[in-house]
């Protein structure tokens, strides 16, 4: 056998990453799809600003796929009855959260990516026109820029500005590839808690914030600075990325005129987009209309521009979209366009008169599929109708077709045996030829296409693929647009995912002993200096630099579980605990900066404290459980008192924890005769207990007690429920030691043992009994009944076993 070389494991990969990794789809994805559009709306209204409903877009996700909440498991709890009310209030306060944090993002992402299609006009007008791209031109370019990069760094915050920047230089793209290649990797599935607090886990889980931060450091090495400061006074590391912008932008055009004006009138349709997006931003608008009069838009310019010559269709389609050829010929392959010059035929029909031929020729899209596709119904009976003309059994020169159109007795007659050789339905073949002639004849001259006849199907798939294609386009400018509402949605990721790693080294500082105390002194620091770390990141993306409230309230919300506002209601007005056991002080907030070491003490002790408040109340749920268990212990160590019960429940506890071992057999511990004899004794001893007294809800017995959960419900037990009383024990103890055993409510079991007695005592007697005429059951009756009773708790019994058994099984194969 040949080598497999056709496999291309680590693009695959890449692909896959690209499309359900980066946080900007998985926003877009609740966008898109209308069936979520209804919880957009529940949180914003119809008529909203853009910003508004991808914000909401992303509480959806924040919610619903991150499981983020803001309020705690008590409240939830005091308010079940009203849950779907207390759920929007909590998607509410998380929407709240994210506006406060996005503030203008999609307004400065918009100027800004105007700004650059400015630039890419300029150039290609310049192109187009002869101008020589000399050295006055690129001077007064770069004049341009520079100037553009001054004020534009004066005047946005920070991390804009270096998007801006990153994309201009075209390093936002490199630094993103390199991600992706390196994140199609082999993940790693295991580290330890030391590790775990110094590495900043998947890059893929938050892929924008990981290309900020390598695109800020590719930029520091590329243009030599070392802080935002250093641009501000330093000309030098503006002027190498201008020279690095020049070089991109001059190089990312075709050559040939006819691409750089497919190019411009790209550009042109960008520009349209980007100012109905910003019109969409500066207030509320119906988003659904807004939506369509875009795709509407789009639309009408790409079939404009598909009637041209197709190459110049697919250099708009490279500057529509921002791609390169290659990515270009797949997309438009995915979203049905597999031939372009095809495609770009079919716009030039007169589509009306095309469909009116068609409906009055009777043709379908099936008929142009069934006719075109390359084995079809005709050719294989035309083979088999050649194979009878080499064999002599028919001499003709005719095809079947023309046989089918111009009959002959003897014609018709071997087409019908060709069709049953090729199994194929003669009718339905000469409905087949009729449709061909018609397609040749009329079709085929009135509109050419070159290529099988299946080619014309590609004509009802057109508003398909334009409703596609413009779903393509409009999204790619929204994707644009969502870069940092995407970080921020990633901030929310990397602090949940911080907390599980938190949550793994205070439970290690819960169990450690004095003598380790270094550990917890090493674990500590560990979580401070992420808290740190994560101080950093925030203060930059939530340009707040000078916000410490904002940065370390934020992550503080995230440990806690609880609103922005009141975790930043905690930091400002509660004593801080660095000054525990000293006074009661709250942090100073002149004294304080966003990455502080102080802050995240401060942090990890309220943390630390909330945890250790978490595992109080669960320990007083505990104890209550325990002191229910105890109770009912107790209940039933009274029940065993009567010996008529001590050999079931020794039976049962001692073959449900015998199963447990691995190395037991459970077949061995399955219900035998000898169980069946001793129960059946027992259970006839039972029924003739007297002076007995039990609960007639629960059947437990009340001799010498009483019912809590059923209290005035108790009676003189009659052999019927003595009977139910012993059935009910023995199925509880099994429930005891195998929760996951489902028993029958009592009276259930009441009743069947009921009707048991009635059909016995009705052989003997000729009527039915009534519960209380039970005590005249005769020894061999009462037998009976116990024999029937024991085999169904043998049954129980052997079930409860068997589940348990290959439950421990299974769990000793996770465990290994």
């Amino acid at each position: 056998m040949g080598e497999i070389v056709a496999i291309r494991r680590r693009k695959i990969a890449e692909e896959g990453i690209q499309r359900f990794f980066q946080s900007i789809y998985q926003i877009l994805n609740h966008f898109k799809r209308k069936a979520d559009r209804d919880y957009l709306y529940s949180i914003t209204t119809e008529e909203n600003t853009l910003t508004n409903l991808i914000v909401a877009s992303t509480t959806i996700h924040i919610y619903h796929f991150l499981g983020i909440r803001t309020k705690s498991d008590e409240e939830m709890v005091s308010r079940v009855s009203s849950i779907k009310a207390f759920q929007n209030a909590e998607k509410k306060e998380i929407f709240s959260e994210v506006i406060d944090l996005v503030g203008d993002s999609i307004n400065f992402e918009l100027e800004f990516f105007k700004l650059s299609i400015d630039y890419e006009e300029q150039i290609l007008k310049s192109m187009i026109s002869g101008e020589d791209l000399d050295e006055r031109f690129i001077i007064k370019l770069s004049e341009q820029i520079e100037e553009h990069i001054i004020e534009s760094l004066n005047k946005y915050p920070i991390s804009y500005w270096i998007d801006h920047i990153g994309e201009l230089t075209g390093y936002s793209d490199i630094v993103k590839n390199e991600i992706l290649t390196e994140t199609a990797g082999l993940k790693v599935i295991g580290a330890d808690l030391e590790k775990n607090l110094v590495e900043d886990g998947r890059k893929d889980q938050y892929l924008e914030l990981t290309t900020f931060s390598q695109l800020i450091k590719k930029m520091k090495k590329d243009f030599e600075f070392n802080s935002i400061r250093d641009l501000k006074i330093e000309t030098f590391p503006i002027k190498l990325m201008i020279n690095q912008i020049i070089k991109y932008v001059m190089n990312i055009y075709p050559i040939s005129t006819r691409g750089m004006k497919q190019y411009l009138k790209a550009t042109n349709l960008k520009k349209k987009i980007y100012n109905e997006l910003l019109d969409a931003n500066q207030k509320s608008t119906n988003y659904v209309k807004l939506e369509e009069r875009i795709l509407n838009d789009i639309t009408n310019e790409l079939k404009n521009q598909a009637k041209q010559n197709p190459n110049d269709f697919v250099y708009f389609i490279q500057n529509l979209l921002e791609i390169n050829f290659e990515e270009s010929y797949s997309i438009l392959s995915r979203l049905g366009i597999s031939n372009v010059a095809l495609f770009c035929h079919v716009q030039n029909f007169d589509l009306n008169a095309f469909f009116e031929d068609i409906k009055i020729n009777q043709l379908s899209k099936m008929a142009f599929m069934k006719v075109g596709k390359k084995e079809n119904e005709l050719q294989k009976v035309e083979d088999k109708l050649n194979e009878l003309k080499n064999r002599g059994k028919f001499n003709s020169e005719l095809s079947g077709q023309e046989i089918v159109l111009n009959p002959t007795p003897e014609g018709v007659k071997n087409v019908e045996l060709a069709c049953q050789m090729a199994n194929v339905d003669f009718e339905n073949y000469k409905q087949l030829c009729k449709k061909k002639q018609i397609i040749t004849d009329i079709i085929q001259k009135k509109y050419p296409l070159k290529g099988p006849y299946s080619c014309y199907s590609m004509v009802y798939e057109l508003p398909e693929i334009y409703q596609n294609l413009s779903r393509q386009v409009y999204y790619k400018y929204i994707e644009k647009v969502c870069r940092h509402i995407a970080r921020v949605l990633e901030t929310y990721i990397k602090t949940k995912e911080d907390k599980g790693i938190y949550l793994m080294g205070l439970r290690r500082i819960f169990t450690t002993t004095e003598e380790e105390e270094w550990v917890v002194v090493n674990i500590e620091e560990l979580i401070i200096q992420r808290l740190m770390d994560r101080q950093n990141e925030l203060s930059i993306i939530f340009n707040a630099e000078t916000d410490a409230y904002l940065v370390n309230s934020f992550i503080l919300s995230r440990l806690l579980d609880c609103n922005l506002k009141s975790a930043m209601n905690m930091l400002k007005n509660e004593p801080s605990s660095i000054y525990r056991d000293v006074v009661d002080l709250t942090l100073p907030k002149e004294m304080i900066s966003p990455k502080s070491y102080i802050i995240a003490y401060d942090i990890l002790t309220r943390f630390k404290e909330h945890q250790e408040l978490l595992l109080i109340k669960k320990e007083q749920v505990f104890e209550i459980k325990k002191e229910k268990q105890i109770k009912y212990e107790k209940e039933v160590k009274k029940a065993r008192t009567l010996t008529t019960l001590n050999w079931i429940d020794k039976k049962i506890i001692s073959s449900l924890i015998s199963v447990s071992a691995t190395t037991t057999n459970p077949t061995k511990l399955y219900w035998n005769e000898k169980d069946q004899r001793i129960t059946s004794e027992n259970l006839k001893l039972h029924s003739e207990l007297i002076n007995i007294k039990i609960c007639s809800v629960c059947g437990k017995d009340l001799t010498n007690t009483t019912c809590l959960e059923h209290p005035g419900v108790d009676k003189e037990a009659n052999p019927i429920d003595l009977f139910s009383s012993f059935y009910a024990f023995a199925l509880s103890r099994i429930k005891l030691h195998w929760n996951k055993f489902k028993i029958p409510a009592y009276d259930m079991i009441y009743n069947e043992i009921l009707n048991w007695a009635v059909d016995i005592s009705e052989k003997r007697l000729g009527k039915k009994i009534l519960p209380e005429e039970s005590a005249n059951l005769l020894d061999g009756e009462r037998l009976e009944i116990s024999n029937k009773i024991a085999s169904s708790i043998g049954i129980y019994l052997d079930k409860a076993l068997y589940k348990k058994f290959k439950a421990n099984i299974k769990k000793k194969k996770i465990e290994l």
